[in-house]
């Protein structure tokens, strides 16, 4: 958790900012903002998931902005405040795709 840093660095906690620092954290953490929708269209295209789902790539600016805020700024935006953007963006995302899921099973 990256608001925590020194918290969890006085106490032992050795996450990923205390133990690789914040930028790196950052460039290990990005991935997982971004994978998500090659993975989702893989499984597609494959017919493992149906074709309505696509309607979830809705959601992939908030967490493409959310990757780009992450690497560009990781010191200023994740340590400096509590909720930082990354972090909304990324619940911004989840909320967005659990409720397409929700309307696309539904409606189409």
């Amino acid at each position: 958790d990256f608001p925590d840093l020194e918290g969890d660095a006085a106490t032992g906690v050795r996450t990923l900012p205390v133990v690789y620092g914040v930028t790196t954290a950052a460039r290990i953490s990005m991935p997982f903002y971004i994978m998500p929708f090659p993975l989702l269209a893989s499984f597609i295209f494959a017919g493992l998931l149906p074709f309505k789902l696509l309607s979830l790539f809705l959601v992939m600016p908030f967490s493409c902005y959310a990757a780009w805020k992450l690497i560009h700024s990781p010191t200023e935006t994740l340590v400096s405040m509590e909720n930082n953007k990354p972090w909304l963006l990324m619940y911004a995302t989840l909320a967005g795709a659990y409720i397409v899921s929700l309307l696309t099973i539904l409606y189409l």
